[in-house]
């Protein structure tokens, strides 16, 4: 990548398959489905923080940045995971898997707020203008997300990765919300309602739900995050977030054997 892109990444502008059109300031079609992406492209990798994905699990409950969020989420939010993960028809820890690698590529969120990501591609598409989105931390995210919401109120929401699990807005039907909208207005003072629309979602995706079952992480991986995954170490997270939260519950003494699975890593799927 030429340095000058990577710059523009960085500020969270347009290149290669993203021009500016000359007449109206509006931005020409990618030159393909993912290509400008933010979510899913090298303005994330860009990021300082970004590395590969989240941290090992080798250190034990607590012994490290992953161990010590898994223990806080399973403390937090673990009724609500194995309530959502029996509903969806997987393993606790391969849907806790989904929420702390999200949660890793976040950012510092405060307590009590509502975790988002704005995708401005998604934006574009819906209304052919073009938000800003550096994904510095979540105060850009708002940011970006109020300017979004003076253009479109609608198609800002719907632009949206929300909630522990990052559901999108397209995805708020299997969630069970009417919209985006609504989806939006329930996680924002809900948490557990997050989780068990994560939930929703997986039940109502065979493809998803027979993935994080069998703990392909690599399948996985492909669905949440695009072709791009690998790149961000997403799969490596998925499996070593699933692998520290099962060692959170064995801790607790409320180990259900979810732990003992074989999982897979990169390259099993061939």
């Amino acid at each position: 990548m030429r340095h000058d892109d990577r710059d523009r990444q960085q500020r969270g502008e347009p290149t290669g398959g993203q021009q500016r059109a000359p007449a109206t300031g509006a931005r020409v079609a990618p030159r393909s489905g993912y290509e400008g992406h933010s979510y899913e492209t090298a303005a994330a990798l860009a990021r300082p923080d970004a590395g590969r994905g989240v941290p090992s699990a080798t250190a034990g409950p607590g012994g490290d940045a992953l161990g010590a969020a898994a223990a806080d989420l399973s403390a937090r939010h673990g009724d609500a995971l194995s309530a959502a993960a029996a509903r969806a028809g997987v393993p606790a820890p391969a849907l806790a898997a989904v929420v702390l690698t999200e949660a890793a590529g976040l950012g510092e969120v405060e307590p009590g707020a509502l975790p988002i990501r704005f995708e401005p591609y998604v934006f574009w598409q819906r209304t052919g203008s073009w938000v800003v989105a550096t994904h510095r931390d979540q105060t850009a995210e708002q940011n970006a997300l109020a300017a979004a919401r003076s253009i479109d109120e609608g198609a800002a929401l719907a632009s949206l990765r929300m909630g522990l699990g990052q559901l999108s807005g397209a995805e708020a039907s299997a969630a069970g919300y009417a919209d985006a909208a609504a989806m939006y207005a329930a996680f924002s003072t809900d948490s557990a309602a997050q989780i068990a629309a994560l939930g929703e979602v997986v039940a109502a995706d065979a493809t998803l739900q027979g993935a994080l079952g069998s703990e392909d992480w690599c399948h996985v991986a492909a669905l949440r995050a695009g072709p791009a995954y690998h790149a961000i170490g997403y799969d490596d997270g998925l499996a070593a977030a699933a692998a520290a939260y099962a060692e959170q519950v064995a801790h607790g003494g409320d180990d259900d054997g979810e732990d003992a699975r074989p999982r897979r890593r990169r390259g099993d799927r061939r």
